[in-house]
């Protein structure tokens, strides 16, 4: 499932050269397959999945900036087109199984003066093919990265302005949602990420920069850890209940502690494409990295795939590509302990090693 915020803008650097690789070539041991594609010009920020083959993209329009669904039932070599007949920018896109979504809206009623004051999403019951639109009363503004639990639950962040943010809950299939956590620490200002959740937490970004709180599916804040990590939250991967990895607007860390002490693994802004344990529990990581930006009038950022046996000891990167993580979704999916799929632009891509 996924969500959009507004996100932080690239950090001043400039790069020692300004040479790019035609195409990314992932590091040794990985290599990269185009699954399928969508075949249009829109660029497809959202990816998921709500069973093994059944993939879920969503984007904006070109035109109007409305909402582009896209459904794949064979893995993501073919998709079908599922979008709704509606005149609002999409946010969040969440399937609960193959035929039960949600996709939260942005509603400008009463913009520019006093904007956000309705909550909205569209529901459907039937994999796509026809839309229902609600409005959820009581709340205000819009619903990001929806996220759903193993019973069925859906979480979101609900945000109305840069100092009110809420964490929100659905048990209903998103017919209504209910306040759990509202707090001036509560709330990640990211594009990528506000939240993950684990079989009995949610494990969310807070407003200061390096600053995660942990809840219950209940919404009891149960613990507050500052990272001193002066970076904006990318992303968290659970590897196991004391291992995590943490991406960074200012590098990638690691845990093995459950966030009490981080030691940093990859200097630069960084996404988490692969993670998992070794057989001897050494973290294996594969990245994409910031390592600077040319120093023109638009923005040609130097990125590169960086991977780790090691636990980030030793690292093997890739030629330096234009703008990659620009076009990458916010989210991907890991299918299993080799492979990961993500979005770049209305291409699916497998990392598979």
């Amino acid at each position: 499932c996924a969500g959009f915020l507004p996100d932080d803008q690239p950090d001043d650097i400039q790069a020692e050269s300004c040479t790019f690789s035609e195409e990314i070539l992932p590091p040794a041991p990985f290599s990269i397959l185009t699954q399928g594609e969508i075949g249009t010009d829109n660029y497809y920020f959202h990816l998921g999945n709500s069973a093994p083959d059944h993939l879920f993209a969503m984007g904006s329009k070109n035109v109007g900036g409305f909402p582009d669904v896209q459904i794949s039932t064979d893995g993501g070599n073919s998709w079908t087109d599922r979008s709704p007949d509606i005149q609002k920018a999409p946010i969040s896109i969440c399937f609960l199984d193959p035929e039960t979504g949600i996709v939260s809206l942005r509603d400008n009623t009463g913009c520019p003066d006093d904007c956000q004051n309705l909550c909205k999403a569209i529901l459907t019951k039937d994999g796509g093919k026809t839309w229902e639109e609600v409005t959820y009363p009581g709340l205000r503004g819009v619903l990001n990265h929806l996220r759903t639990d193993q019973e069925g639950n859906l979480y979101a962040h609900l945000w109305t302005s840069s100092d009110s943010s809420s964490l929100v809950k659905s048990t209903d299939q998103g017919k209504t949602f209910e306040i759990l956590y509202t707090g001036q620490t509560y709330g990640s200002q990211t594009i990528v990420f506000s939240h993950v959740v684990t079989d009995n937490k949610i494990i969310a970004a807070g407003q200061e920069a390096g600053v995660i709180l942990v809840f219950d599916h209940s919404g009891t804040l149960l613990q507050t850890l500052n990272t001193g990590i002066n970076g904006s939250i990318q992303g968290i991967e659970l590897l196991s209940d004391q291992t995590w990895i943490l991406s960074t607007s200012i590098g990638a860390y690691l845990t093995e502690n459950a966030g009490s002490d981080w030691t940093l693994l990859r200097e630069g802004r960084s996404r988490i494409l692969y993670a998992s344990l070794s057989n001897d529990q050494q973290p294996e990581i594969l990245l994409s990295v910031n390592t600077g930006y040319c120093p023109t009038d638009v923005i040609r950022a130097k990125d590169v795939l960086a991977y780790s046996s090691d636990g980030g000891t030793t690292w093997n990167d890739s030629d330096p590509v234009e703008n990659m993580n620009l076009g990458f979704s916010y989210q991907l999916i890991q299918t299993d302990q080799s492979s990961s799929l993500i979005m770049l632009q209305d291409h699916l891509l497998e990392f598979s090693r």
